[in-house]
């Protein structure tokens, strides 16, 4: 059986190169054979070499020619610990960030952050599972100085796997919130997830990034040693002053009794100065001057259907179309409501809710009238099996773009907010330019 050392210096033969398949494949690389339900990477091991693989790892024992092609008994998990090796290599600090809502943003705001004084290497798009955590530590270039990696759980367990894989010098939890309710069952044990971080914080004698304003987090940091908080509503360590939060967050920053600011961000709500204020943390942890970090944030302009404003004609468009959970709806639809003009949202279901499906779907409907967002249309089958009768519920997104056109009734500003796999973002064609 290959060790995991021999393991490693293939991958050091091969220029530290690992691909996993062959459409994306580099030349004198290290393909491994990853398997799953639907496919079989083994297929494609004498492929991959034609392709220019330099070696081969295959869980198929008559492919191994002990040359170029090397037999493990299962291919994920000799990833994961051929990632876990290359891992306590690094000599340069590594932030591990999980939390219910806002971590790849918050991962990005920390990499314009780290990049005031190192060079960088973040998770690149949401490589944050089991499978691509370690990806991303095998990915990072030999010439990075400071890592920041972004760990996604769906089930109970998951957070331990990836804890146990990053092995963070520093832990960062976003929030807590409803996420993956179907995998999780209640927002308790979705905390108790997130905490593995803290543990491992705790046991390891590392340092601990806490969202002061949260109280599943705050409550939970009280027992760690090492820990810079941030927040807004509560006192902290970097403590954000919220001057607007709409169309653009406008804040300012108190840090060890100075003010700092006023900053300006290329996006808007509360909850993404909330996102600034742990990268600006961060930012204090490696020893980068606040109001450094600060300007470093105002820098980031959102993409990827996250939190982006852009213009379509006479309309202002916030297309944050790359998740959505409760949590998330509600705190974009209060920042939403605040908005001066006409008002028009568009609402995708959310996923993943299991048995909280209907009622998490009704709140948010319920919530959108509480804040007189009656331009609210609700699009999906989650929500019209939650209010089939509700004239501004559409099962398809087909029903909606259709009434939407033949209404020609668009507000000044509009919203768009769904889950991954509605794709909202293509109610942009809907909108007149």
């Amino acid at each position: 059986m290959l060790s995991v050392e021999s393991l490693h210096q293939l991958y050091v033969d091969c220029d530290l190169q690992v691909c996993t398949d062959t459409r994306k494949i580099s030349n004198n690389c290290l393909f491994i054979c990853l398997t799953g339900n639907n496919f079989d990477g083994n297929e494609y091991a004498l492929k991959a070499l034609e392709l220019g693989a330099k070696y081969v790892l295959t869980s198929r024992k008559s492919l191994e020619d002990k040359n170029q092609l090397f037999y493990v008994e299962n291919t994920l998990d000799s990833l994961q610990q051929l990632a876990i090796y290359h891992r306590d290599t690094f000599s340069f600090p590594v932030l591990g960030i999980g939390g219910s809502n806002g971590k790849t943003t918050t991962k990005e705001f920390c990499q314009v952050v780290a990049n005031a004084g190192f060079s960088s290497f973040a998770t690149p798009g949401n490589f944050n599972n089991h499978l691509g955590l370690p990806l991303s530590i095998v990915g990072t270039p030999s010439t990075c100085t400071c890592a920041i990696y972004e760990m996604g759980t769906n089930h109970p367990g998951e957070m331990q796997v990836l804890s146990d894989i990053c092995r963070a010098d520093i832990v960062l939890v976003s929030n807590i919130g409803k996420e993956h309710l179907e995998g999780f069952g209640s927002v308790e044990a979705i905390a108790k997830e997130e905490s593995v971080l803290f543990d491992y914080a705790l046991k390891q004698d590392k340092l601990a990034i806490v969202n002061a304003d949260d109280p599943w987090l705050s409550n939970m940091a009280k027992r760690l040693p090492k820990t810079i908080s941030f927040g807004i509503d509560q006192d902290a360590d970097v403590k954000g002053l919220v001057h607007k939060s709409m169309p653009m967050a406008h804040f300012s920053v108190e840090y060890n009794t100075k003010t700092y600011g006023p900053y300006t961000l290329k996006t808007g709500g509360k909850y993404n100065v909330l996102n600034a204020l742990s990268a600006i943390a961060f930012g204090v942890s490696l020893g980068i001057d606040i109001d450094k970090a600060a300007q470093q944030c105002e820098t980031y302009a959102p993409a990827n259907n996250r939190s982006q404003w852009m213009s379509q004609g006479a309309h202002t468009i916030w297309l944050d179309a790359y998740n959505a959970n409760p949590t998330s709806v509600e705190l974009t639809l209060k920042e939403f409501a605040q908005m001066e003009g006409s008002k028009t949202a568009v609402l995708g279901d959310m996923f993943e809710m299991g048995d909280h499906a209907l009622t998490e779907h009704l709140n948010i409907m319920a919530l959108a009238k509480d804040l007189g967002l009656e331009d609210t249309y609700f699009c999906g089958e989650l929500y019209f099996e939650a209010a089939p009768h509700h004239p501004y519920v559409f099962q398809t997104k087909t029903a909606l773009e259709n009434h939407l056109k033949a209404q020609e009734k668009w507000g000044n500003t509009i919203l768009l907010k769904g889950s991954r796999g509605m794709k909202i973002e293509t109610f942009l064609d809907s909108i007149p330019s």
